[in-house]
């Protein structure tokens, strides 16, 4: 029994990364088939100002971490609609990627080498280094979760904290309108917008491993 506990311990921590994305998933089929009626979205607006304080926190956590925020973003959209949903989901991960930014300076440098591997880590500096604001603004689009990212980033020798969000926040913005879009043509049956929503995807997708191959040849 001892050592079936110890192995399953090892693949949690081994594989925490994808079971919390799975968690976070199931979480929000289930918020989305419980909230059919919208009665839990109605409770949650009905919180006021600290619904939307304790939505935007939750998006900042999950920019602190390699997870996937997908399954939260839908749920926020579920709860306060596409325009006000898509508004609080970027200023979370906005905030959460200021934070990450002081906690990555303080961490230090030799951190670095156990997150990211040296191939994330080539790429990202090549681009942020070398090609100015547009650049940095490619290195946060390249295919490789934002953690990664801004982890690397915030490390540059000359990233300031005015330059690592502003140009953090522009650079989500094409993710969060691409989520927002599918979930319009998906989940509120607006399949009007789904085609502009596939549009942004597969060119956001395209454009990363555009970037990626340049960089490489």
């Amino acid at each position: 029994m001892a050592k079936d506990t110890i192995k399953i311990i090892i693949l949690i921590k081994k594989h925490w990364v994808t079971i919390a994305a799975v968690l976070l998933t199931i979480g929000a089929v289930l918020f989305l088939y419980f909230d059919k009626s919208n009665n839990i979205s109605s409770l949650i607006q009905g919180a006021g100002v600290w619904g939307v304080a304790i939505s935007v926190l939750l998006m900042a956590l999950i920019f602190l971490l390699p997870i996937p925020s997908e399954g939260l973003v839908v749920v926020i959209l579920k709860i306060y609609g596409v325009f006000y949903g898509l508004l609080i989901s970027w200023a979370g991960a906005t905030i959460g990627s200021l934070a990450l930014f002081y906690i990555a300076r303080g961490l230090g440098r030799s951190l670095i080498k156990t997150i990211a591997t040296p191939e994330r880590m080539a790429v990202v500096n090549s681009w942020a280094e070398r090609g100015g604001i547009p650049g940095l603004l490619v290195a946060r689009l390249l295919p490789l979760p934002s953690f990664f990212a801004n982890f690397i980033i915030s490390l540059l020798p000359t990233m300031t904290a005015w330059r690592y969000i502003w140009t953090a926040a522009v650079a989500g913005l094409p993710y969060f309108i691409t989520m927002g879009l599918l979930y319009a043509g998906m989940v509120r049956g607006a399949y009007i917008w789904l085609v502009p929503g596939l549009l942004l995807a597969v060119f956001s997708v395209a454009f990363g491993y555009w970037a990626v191959k340049k960089q490489g040849s």
